[in-house]
């Protein structure tokens, strides 16, 4: 997050790429891989919550706007988790790239 704002700042792009070297490129592949594991968990998460009714949250206390407030929770989530994988998708077809590449692409 900092770099993004500095980022905007400075009118830099990847201010902290040269500084850190294979550093960088190393935890932005990890940012990546996290975040597609945070997608999949939200997937579970609302099959569990909608289809599975798990007992403990299937109960009344449950019922009306505690549900409707952890399905808009996790249907953010949702958003947000396919709004970086459609980035990194037009990313690497703007590039001409293959997904294979992204990381030379980021040590840029």
């Amino acid at each position: 997050m900092i770099e993004i704002i500095l980022d905007g700042i400075t009118g830099n792009h990847r201010l902290f790429a040269n500084s850190l070297g294979g550093l960088y490129t190393l935890i932005i592949n990890l940012i990546e891989i996290l975040s597609f594991l945070a997608l999949i968990a939200t997937f579970v998460f609302l099959y569990r919550r909608n289809l599975l009714k798990v007992p403990r949250l299937v109960k009344s206390e449950l019922n009306g706007w505690p549900k409707l407030d952890a399905n808009y929770i996790l249907l953010g989530e949702l958003l947000f988790g396919w709004r970086h994988i459609y980035h990194e998708w037009c990313r690497c077809n703007l590039t001409g790239t293959s997904a294979k590449s992204l990381s030379k692409i980021q040590a840029l």
